[in-house]
């Protein structure tokens, strides 16, 4: 008599939220050619199968790392976006927000720093997709900012 067997696999839906967390500790202390994906699938507490079902390959994981940190830049821009304040005032609170943010991530600071002196044409396209989507950047937004005080 043949019985079916199922075999059920449990899902762990936190499973490439928490390997994207050791890929980007990973990432920040040893750089795109010095991290290990055994040591980002034990930092996430996953298997290396599992790590390679979410993320086919290293530069896939180190892609997704990056897109997160852009979004996050990108985030922080939107949110100094100010309101009807003197240009002054604008700009010493962009300046200030944005040297905080810089302190508060030091380390993707100094990854990012080192990573695009390594590869820049990675970085730039990631750069350029990233922030045209938004059209959110510092520049950008400093830009509008002059604009608007200007007609003022």
């Amino acid at each position: 008599m043949c019985q079916s067997v199922q075999v059920y696999m449990k899902f762990d839906v936190d499973a490439e939220k928490r390997i994207v967390a050791a890929a980007r500790t990973e990432f920040t202390k040893h750089g795109r050619s010095g991290a290990r994906t055994q040591a980002i699938a034990d930092g996430a507490g996953v298997n290396k199968a599992l790590l390679h079902y979410y993320f086919r390959n290293k530069k896939q994981l180190f892609v997704r790392v990056v897109e997160d940190v852009f979004r996050e830049v990108i985030t922080f821009v939107d949110g100094m976006s100010g309101g009807d304040e003197p240009f002054r005032v604008f700009l010493r609170g962009f300046i200030e927000g944005y040297f905080t943010f810089l302190r508060q991530n030091s380390d993707l600071t100094l990854f990012l720093l080192w990573e695009f002196s390594h590869e820049p044409e990675v970085f730039q396209q990631l750069a350029v997709d990233s922030f045209q989507e938004n059209r959110t950047t510092p520049l950008h937004m400093l830009r509008k900012k002059i604009k608007e005080s200007m007609r003022k």
